[in-house]
């Protein structure tokens, strides 16, 4: 895979508005669809946005082409945008469960942003510049390529907040991908995108049509066998259960056609997790399939569905411009459950109701039992990105899971490493650093062994993923670092002292010149004739060594 950037293919492109958030796409496919490439820079700038210090949630949105990812990430863009005040969200009682998609569908007009263009003269798919959203067109074209993150982080409450260890907010990043199976992009690059998605991601949902069939099954095996073989390193490395290597996995059934009455919203969440359960039951299922089945639930820590009805007749047609008002109102009503169970309420004081909802929204992108920070987040992905690459320059098949796991691992001791460097840096700068005075250099070897510890311990606590022998390697890297820095601050620190011995010299040279001048003058003087100060010859002399002394 391509990892220099390289000419897009025009559907790639897409107008952007000059002010205001806008999709950025930070995977980018070739013309021939069969490599793509990382965008670091767009890539960085989101992840920039994300205030420092505060976790962060990764919900991306896959599944085959042309089954409405976009259409559903610009509605969940509608309800996140106009609940991202918390003040403004703490209600005494709860509106009708047909009635609470009314709070936010309509507050940015009644067309829906994103709406895609298809220009019939290049084959172009150009967004609406009035709209601002994740593109996405009627038709059965091709539109999102590669993959797009919005660059507006949402600033979540957390439904945990209060919690031992649990932080008050949470940065929500959307993630929009390209559909699988599109007949334009190779197998391989299929795997690639879908692989790097359950990769990055902490809430994965998974758009299926219809019903969950045996090959979206099939398909979500073979692409989360990286969790498989990170299962097995753990049991290799403890002996106590290893934790599943995935977090959250959502199947959304789009157009599901078996309510027993899907204007009722309660009564058709009441319907979901009995359709998991027996979709997913190992008991009924025959030998292999049942393999399928455990396998998932030893990759995901945890996996739920949410079945949606058709959205109307109107919304699947070429001529559909976005007009909410075509859109079924049972399938809106179950749609606010929909982003109500993935992404919260955002109320710091939410409903009894609105607590039960909420269970398990936003949930904050975790690696080996800690939250992981945004500016953390692009070492995952360029390690992920290689290893795509390298797999596609050997004999074109889905790389093995071992190697994701050793690029996860690499890039979880490379931040722990630089996380160790920078507290070094901030503590040791605080103590001997350019603006600081001279100190002893014994203070300095002191505060060094004190800082060298607490960071290779900070160290030891974050990098536990992979091989030992690689962990000890970065930790060595680290300590070898730290003492390099050590001696800098040890030689800079010595050019702080001539100032001072500049000084003593010149103190010692004006006494020693005192003292040879006296010692001249001492020669050739006698003592006064008178003990009065007549300006004799003998009285200046006197009194010139006297001042002298």
């Amino acid at each position: 895979f391509d990892r220099t950037m390289s000419t897009s293919s025009s559907d790639d492109e897409r107008p952007e508005r000059t002010t205001g958030p806008v999709p950025r796409q930070f995977i980018k496919i070739n013309t021939k669809g069969d490599s793509f490439e990382l965008v670091e820079e767009e890539l960085q700038n989101v992840l920039d946005a994300v205030p420092e210090g505060m976790p962060i949630s990764v919900v991306c949105v896959v599944g085959a082409f042309r089954t409405g990812k976009s259409f559903a990430l610009d509605l969940f863009l509608r309800y996140l945008r106009h609940t991202d005040d918390p003040a403004k969200n703490v209600r005494t009682e709860d509106p009708p469960p047909d009635k609470a998609h009314e709070e936010w569908l309509m507050k940015d007009g009644g067309t829906l942003e994103g709406i895609a263009e298809h220009n019939k003269d290049n084959g172009e798919c150009q967004q609406t510049l009035k709209h601002s959203g994740f593109s996405w067109r009627p038709g059965n074209i091709r539109n999102t390529t590669g993959m797009w993150i919005w660059s507006q982080p949402f600033i979540r409450h957390n439904p945990k907040a209060g919690a031992p260890g649990e932080p008050d907010e949470v940065a929500v990043l959307l993630v929009d991908t390209q559909g699988m199976f599109d007949m334009e992009t190779t197998q391989m690059l299929t795997a690639a995108i879908f692989g790097l998605s359950t990769l990055v991601s902490s809430y994965l949902v998974y758009n299926v049509e219809k019903r969950i069939q045996e090959d979206n099954l099939q398909h979500l095996a073979l692409f989360t066998e990286y969790g498989r073989v990170a299962l097995q390193s753990f049991q290799d490395a403890t002996s106590a259960g290893p934790p599943q290597p995935f977090q959250t996995l959502q199947f959304l059934v789009r157009d599901f056609q078996d309510f027993d009455d899907e204007d009722d919203v309660e009564k058709s969440v009441a319907e979901q997790e009995p359709y998991l359960s027996q979709v997913l039951d190992k008991e009924a299922a025959h030998k292999d399939l049942k393999e399928v089945r455990t396998h998932i639930g030893m990759c995901f820590e945890n996996a739920s569905v949410f079945m949606l009805p058709h959205p109307g007749s109107e919304v699947p047609k070429k001529r559909y411009s976005g007009d909410l008002s075509l859109v079924n109102s049972s399938f809106l009503a179950l749609f606010h459950r929909l982003a109500v169970s993935i992404f919260g309420t955002n109320s710091p004081k939410p409903t009894p109701k609105e607590a039960q909802n909420e269970l398990g929204a936003v949930v904050k992108k975790r690696m080996q039992n800690r939250y992981l920070m945004a500016s953390e987040l692009l070492s995952y992905v360029k390690n992920y990105v290689n290893v795509f690459h390298e797999a596609v320059q050997g004999e074109g098949v889905f790389p093995e899971a071992k190697t994701l796991l050793a690029a996860t691992a690499e890039a979880n001791n490379y931040n722990a490493l630089e996380q160790g460097t920078k507290a070094y840096r901030a503590a040791m700068d605080k103590i001997c650093g350019s603006k600081e005075a001279y100190v002893a250099p014994s203070k300095i070897t002191e505060e060094h062994k004190r800082h060298l510890a607490a960071c290779l311990k900070h160290y030891d606590r974050i990098a536990s993923l992979g091989p030992k022998e690689k962990i000890l390697e970065f930790r060595d890297k680290l300590e070898g670092n730290l003492k390099d820095m050590y001696d800098e601050y040890i030689e800079n620190n010595k050019h702080k002292a001539p100032d001072m011995l500049r000084l003593l010299s010149i103190l010692i040279m004006i006494c020693s010149a005192t003292y040879f001048l006296s010692s001249i003058i001492n020669m050739f003087c006698w003592p006064p004739a008178t003990i009065h100060f007549d300006f004799e010859y003998a009285d200046v002399c006197t009194s010139t060594l006297h001042g002298m002394k």
